[in-house]
């Protein structure tokens, strides 16, 4: 690492509220993201890059991982002071700790809200097959979804968690849910109760 590169690292303000693209241009500090949660490999993806890094936050990119951010910021600066790394407890993020010998617990089936439960997906997205073929799920989804009725709505799946799509979708007033079932996540997406559509178009269900 040369000194110029040494000193522009040390003058980062890194927070929760830093955006990932902001710190993929030092290597030591992608290798941190890198190391600290699998999930974080996925942005290597080129569109990725391009798109949800420059806007997601670290915040949102720890819950995507399933890390404590805290923990993640900790990381990050030291290794932008050029500090030595803490040790990770593997699964669970810096400065975890995990009982010797404890089996990993089960999650709970968790109970999906009605309007989930009780409506019609009108659209059904992989969003590793749309990101494999270069592109991101976020526009397709937002046009779409200014189309549902009342009783339709948009299942997104995928590898991981894809926080900062639901922040967006969440910011614009559309109802937002996702659960994780196996290794899998699936994210419902929704019209605001009592809203509109704009518009109607062809609404069978078709996989992406």
């Amino acid at each position: 690492m040369s000194a110029s590169t040494a000193a522009s690292m040390v003058d980062l303000e890194i927070s929760p509220h830093t955006r990932v693209g902001a710190l993929l241009a030092w290597p030591e500090l992608e290798q941190v993201l890198l190391e600290y949660a699998p999930a974080f490999e996925k942005l290597k993806n080129p569109v990725l890059r391009r798109t949800v890094a420059r806007v997601a936050t670290l915040r949102q990119a720890a819950e995507l991982a399933g890390v404590e951010v805290s923990a993640l910021v900790v990381a990050l600066q030291r290794a932008a002071r050029g500090e030595a790394p803490r040790p990770i407890v593997q699964g669970l993020g810096a400065g975890a700790s995990a009982t010797a010998g404890a089996a990993p617990l089960e999650p709970a089936a968790e109970e999906l809200p009605g309007w989930v439960e009780e409506g019609r997906a009108v659209l059904e997205i992989d969003a590793d097959e749309s990101l494999e073929r270069g592109e991101h799920p976020l526009g397709e989804v937002q046009r779409r979804a200014r189309l549902l009725a009342q009783d339709e709505h948009i299942r997104v799946d995928a590898s991981f968690k894809p926080v900062p799509l639901m922040d967006a979708l969440a910011a614009q007033g559309c109802r937002v849910h996702a659960a994780k079932r196996s290794n899998r996540w699936s994210t419902w997406i929704a019209r605001a109760e009592g809203a509109n559509s704009e518009g109607k178009e062809d609404r069978d269900v078709s996989s992406r």
